[in-house]
């Protein structure tokens, strides 16, 4: 997530480019120019052994700034629908997606929060309250459950590749990667680790824009807790599912709504 109140600075915008994979990066890490924290979810293993399909599902963060290079990359990955969480004022700050031509363009609008709404948090730590709400708010909120639902029947209904993201690639992106893992039945340990990744991939952008809010003077421990994902949030959004549904099985059917053909439709088309 990035907070919306702050228009960021065109040097980091302008600079941002895809972490480079080593030779002992899985497959799933997908360089893009100009894109960060790009993945593919395929690879892990779901219910009943089976493997979850690569090339389908693609996680990412914005894609407002992909050069040139980037757009054949997602070109190649053969991307025709994206779907776009950030808010109207994150597209107004950041900049529409750049996507190769033909590409379906998915408006999902997932508002997360503001400079405001942290600066007036009350708790011995805000940034992580603040954080922590957010990912309550994903369940709580029907317009947020919506989005969510809307983009898992185009995951199951889709049959080419389909790519979702939103500002960081981590919060909104990382809680939809794992309502479609957990629906998959991939173990919990698979779905953290998966989750947590966002950080390494983060990083380097990450440590410019705490120089950057310093340079501002906002507390960069503040901020910090907004810029990088931990345990503790994506457990506020589970536990949040179990106080509301009971199981996760009851939020798809009565939060999200999913019929059990979407599910049984998700896990056709992306399992083997």
């Amino acid at each position: 997530m990035r907070l919306v109140a702050l228009t960021l600075p065109p040097v980091l915008l302008a600079g941002l480019v895809a972490a480079p994979a080593s030779a002992h990066e899985p497959p799933r890490i997908i360089k893009v120019g100009g894109a960060l924290n790009v993945r593919d979810i395929g690879g892990y293993t779901a219910a009943k052994g089976k493997k979850v399909r690569y090339g389908l599902v693609i996680r990412s963060a914005s894609l407002s700034k992909v050069t040139p290079e980037g757009i054949k990359a997602l070109k190649k990955l053969g991307i025709k629908t994206s779907v776009d969480f950030r808010s109207a004022s994150e597209r107004d700050t950041n900049g529409a997606d750049r996507l190769p031509e033909g590409v379906k363009r998915v408006p999902a609008r997932i508002p997360f929060g503001s400079l405001a709404e942290l600066l007036t948090t009350i708790s011995l730590n805000p940034g992580v309250t603040f954080m922590q709400n957010g990912y309550r708010r994903f369940v709580s909120d029907p317009k947020q459950r919506a989005q969510f639902a809307k983009t898992f029947r185009l995951i199951a209904a889709t049959k080419k590749p389909l790519l979702f993201h939103c500002t960081s690639g981590k919060d909104r992106t990382g809680v939809m990667t794992a309502i479609v893992l957990t629906a998959l039945g991939v173990p919990k340990k698979t779905i953290y680790a998966d989750y947590l990744r966002s950080n390494a991939e983060l990083d380097a952008s990450n440590k410019k824009l705490l120089t950057w809010y310093e340079s501002e003077h906002i507390d960069p421990i503040l901020i910090r807790p907004t810029l990088y994902v931990q345990r503790s949030f994506l457990d506020a959004w589970y536990a949040e599912i179990k106080k509301r549904y009971g199981t996760f099985d009851r939020f798809l059917a009565k939060g999200l709504r999913v019929t059990s053909k979407e599910k049984a439709g998700l896990r056709k088309r992306l399992l083997k």
